[in-house]
């Protein structure tokens, strides 16, 4: 699976996905949400091929802490 495809690859579907947590969820429970959201890249399969269908995962934290804008997602 690759992970630097182009931004302006023709077909590319951008789809971004953030997180909001609860009020004291523990550094290990957003670690195995992180984990299991990576997962989706092998396990989500097509039915007629059997074959995974995501062909590129980029995932990270938000490491710019603009809490201004953030709005309290991860």
């Amino acid at each position: 699976m690759s992970t630097d495809t182009p931004a302006t690859a023709p077909g590319l579907v951008v789809h971004i996905v953030q997180f909001k947590y609860h009020l004291g969820t523990s550094d290990e429970d957003k670690a195995l949400v992180a984990r299991r959201f990576q997962e989706l890249a092998n396990t989500c399969v097509s039915v007629a091929t059997g074959k995974p269908y995501i062909t590129s995962l980029v995932a990270g934290s938000n490491v710019t802490r603009e809490t201004e804008h953030d709005k309290g997602y991860d």
